[in-house]
């Protein structure tokens, strides 16, 4: 496995990486090879490409360097920008290039007004095609990624690969702590989101309508971290919110309690859901059902189907 540091979702290399340009661990039988990027923290997309675009040299650098030769090479976008560098690396280690696409870009970009026509779009177009007509499968996260990708490349067999959770998980779950520990009273209904804190979710309808429900006995708790941290609160702080926590991120071994918590989970699609183009989030939506919580959802996209 070839990945980058670990950074998400803050934007920031852990400590123990600093100073490396690769680490190589075996974690639970696989050797995993850790490689240089560099993380900047905001919210400027031309940021965030200056990162991407360091994973794609560096580990197209140590995959050269440090990657067996394999009977096939599985990449995920986005980023887009790490296609070049999971073809260059498949021709290399003689491997059948797979692509899990989670999100269709740069169609989503443009959709976010992140992009508008022009040579960036353009190139990215090309970029995409030229990457998905030399792969041997692709896999999609919703029914429509797959659609649409087998429109236009109908020579490249596509399969749907939704995200999923094991429901076990959620059998012993107690909220009742997490309860204690925001100190939000038991009597109290708790809306809660857990997740990335994004710029593409659409959260700040949720803040707004915690707004409309200023006078009701409602607490709403956002857990997790990202790019859209600072600024959830900042509305939350200009709203006058009282009863509006934002919480750090917690481990996964943790997270059965923190949903079973919630009375309702909130989901929010942000501006992806006006070209139908939203990332896969079905496995999520599993998890707040079987946490015992009622889902509440603002979405036309492919999850409000289920």
């Amino acid at each position: 496995m070839l990945t980058a540091f670990p950074n998400y979702p803050v934007g920031r290399v852990k400590e123990e990486y600093h100073g490396h340009f690769y680490t190589l661990k075996v974690e639970d039988g696989i050797e995993v090879i850790r490689t240089w990027i560099t993380p900047r923290p905001g919210n400027s997309w031309f940021a965030r490409g200056l990162t991407y675009l360091s994973f794609a040299f560096s580990s197209l650098g140590n995959g050269c360097l440090r990657l067996r030769k394999a009977d096939v090479l599985l990449w995920e976008t986005p980023p887009l920008t790490l296609g070049p560098t999971a073809y260059l690396l498949s021709r290399l280690k003689g491997a059948r290039l797979v692509t899990n696409v989670s999100d269709l870009w740069p169609a989503s970009l443009e959709t976010m007004g992140i992009l508008n026509e022009g040579i960036v779009l353009t190139l990215l177009r090309q970029l995409e095609e030229f990457v998905y007509r030399r792969s041997s499968l692709i896999s999609g996260q919703t029914e429509f990624i797959t659609r649409d990708i087998g429109a236009r490349i109908p020579n490249t067999p596509t399969i749907l690969w939704r995200n999923g959770v094991d429901a076990k998980t959620f059998v012993s779950a107690n909220g009742r702590e997490w309860r204690d520990r925001w100190k939000v009273l038991q009597d109290r209904f708790v809306v809660g989101y857990a997740g990335l804190l994004g710029m593409t979710q659409g959260l700040d309808v949720i803040v707004r309508s915690a707004a409309i429900l200023r006078d009701a006995p409602v607490t709403f708790v956002f857990v997790g971290d990202g790019p859209g941290r600072n600024l959830l609160i900042s509305l939350a702080n200009e709203l006058r919110l009282e009863d509006f926590i934002v919480a750090p991120p917690c481990s996964d071994e943790e997270m059965p309690d923190v949903w079973s918590s919630f009375d309702c989970a909130g989901h929010r699609y942000g501006y992806r859901e006006t070209a139908g183009r939203s990332e896969s989030e079905v496995g999520s939506w599993t998890q707040r059902e079987n946490s015992g919580a009622d889902p509440l959802q603002s979405t036309n996209a492919e999850p409000a189907f289920y």
